[in-house]
């Protein structure tokens, strides 16, 4: 059997390696499936017995298939293959329309792109790209197979375009846009004159995130202004600059970029666009600078945190209370225990002080006491504490059993606090509240917009809806925190 799998590793593909361990294993054959595992499958019954909280054992299998190799592992075992009766259907050889070259994409994985791009060069070169296009749009192969064919019928026909050239470059440019592939489909509509995707608001798309937007913007807006599609399309696209300025970034938007943005949609919110588009302009176009740094979408993200961060300290108050509960609900049928565990939860004894804490939800108090360096070895605090108070008796020990689940319920109870301090640490700072008090309108009329922003969308063109859906995503988080 290790020989067969050590023949398979060398000779396949993948990238697994056999490991030679010491077991005992079974083997199940089925068809042309092998399963090799530890698990006895004909002790099995079906079903496990036992008490609903005790988890069924797991076990790790291998699972192998090809005729072949299940009938040189059955041919080992000493068993006898069985053949199978199949139908006329079954034995017809199989029908297939996939051309050598799907099959070799399906063969490749969707991460290795120069893979497949060499796949689909390979192909162009061999059959013509006229005939490995329509083999793949027959397919209905995804979206980045179709962009590297088009690519090379597209390549070195621009100067010169036929029909084919024009229709393939046509497809890539929009294909491009539709992915919000914003710097490729700029480049190459600057080299597509008859592309229907205006060329001043390509280069505003691409530029997204950049020092040079604000101008590219304002190009686009002088240049647009008389359709309606368009000026709302860069109305949602400079909005989304200034309020998810790219979050990566250390600071907000560039206050020269964030006046120019303004500038811009105080212009485009006196065009012909439709009352929400109008109202957001004028919303950003009036607003303070105060909210470009850190940025909406930044302060919305940290408030988001924040308020994460109060729901886990309740949840971890809560914690805390019961972790107290269980281990003061102790219970001891002998002096040594019942003496210690008095000892040590009286109200003055070492877990008592704790108890007044979680009853006023006192966090300076609960983290003064976590820090006690006692809480640094609870075996030893319990043994110690036991000999001082009950040293004298005949049998001053606790029962181990009872002294092990002891010691996990103080253990639990410290870690229940130590968390809550961690969380109680985080807390907003005084400058954290002022921003998002200067966001908050700008929050709220974002929010009130977005249904009927939805809406407008619906009605726009095709290059123009793509901008304006690639802006709506960038700013959702904001609506969404409005709306919650």
């Amino acid at each position: 059997m290790v020989d067969l799998l050590s023949g398979l590793v060398r000779t396949s593909n993948s990238r697994f390696a056999l490991h030679q361990v010491q077991s005992n294993f079974r083997a199940l054959i089925s068809d042309d499936d092998v399963v090799i595992s530890n698990f006895d499958f004909l002790s099995h019954e079906g079903f496990y017995r036992g008490p609903a909280s005790r988890k069924p054992p797991v076990e790790l299998g291998l699972r192998i298939s090809g005729s072949a190799f299940a009938g040189q592992v059955a041919q080992l075992l000493g068993a006898q293959a069985v053949p199978r009766s199949r139908s006329k259907i079954e034995s017809a050889p199989p029908v297939s329309n996939r051309s050598d070259l799907v099959v070799a994409l399906d063969g490749c994985p969707a991460t290795d792109v120069s893979g497949r791009a060499r796949l689909v060069a390979e192909a162009v070169r061999t059959v013509g790209a006229d005939r490995v296009l329509e083999e793949l749009v027959d397919a209905g192969v995804s979206g980045d197979v179709l962009q590297i064919a088009a690519a090379l019928v597209v390549r070195g026909g621009l100067a010169a375009p036929d029909d084919r050239v024009r229709k393939w470059s046509l497809w890539l440019v929009d294909e491009l846009w539709s992915s919000k592939r914003f710097p490729e489909a700029w480049l190459l509509r600057r080299a597509v004159p008859w592309s229907a995707l205006p060329l001043s608001m390509a280069t505003a798309a691409a530029l997204s995130g950049t020092a040079g937007v604000a101008q590219a913007v304002e190009s686009a807006a002088l240049e647009l202004s008389e359709s309606a599609s368009a000026s709302a399309a860069l109305i949602a696209f400079s909005s989304a600059q200034l309020l998810a300025w790219p979050v990566e970034q250390d600071q907000g938007v560039p206050s020269a970029v964030a006046y120019q943005l303004r500038e811009v949609l105080a212009y485009l919110a006196d065009t012909g666009v439709a009352p929400c588009w109008k109202q957001l302009a004028a919303v950003l176009a009036e607003e303070s600078a105060e909210a470009d740094s850190p940025g909406v979408l930044k302060v919305v993200r940290r408030w988001a945190a924040l308020r994460k961060r109060e729901t886990e300290r309740v949840k971890a108050w809560e914690h805390l209370s019961a972790a107290f509960s269980q281990a003061e609900a102790m219970t001891f049928n002998f002096e040594s225990g019942l003496k210690t565990h008095g000892h040590l939860f009286h109200h003055n004894g070492f877990f008592g002080g704790l108890r007044t804490a979680i009853e006023s939800r006192d966090a300076k108090e609960v983290a003064r006491w976590a820090g006690r360096p006692e809480l640094g070895d609870l075996p030893d605090l319990v043994d110690t504490t036991t000999k001082e108070v009950a040293g004298m008796l005949r049998n001053s020990n606790i029962v181990a059993d009872k002294r092990r689940v002891y010691i996990n319920r103080l253990e639990t109870l410290r870690e229940a606090a130590q968390q809550l301090v961690i969380l109680t640490a985080q807390q907003a700072d005084p400058g954290s509240e002022r921003q998002h008090d200067v966001v908050r309108p700008l929050v709220a009329e974002v929010t009130k917009l977005w249904p009927e922003l939805h809406v407008e969308l619906a009605d726009q063109r095709a290059p123009e809806r793509h901008l304006t859906e690639y802006a709506l995503s960038a700013i959702r988080e904001i609506a969404e925190w409005g709306r919650a």
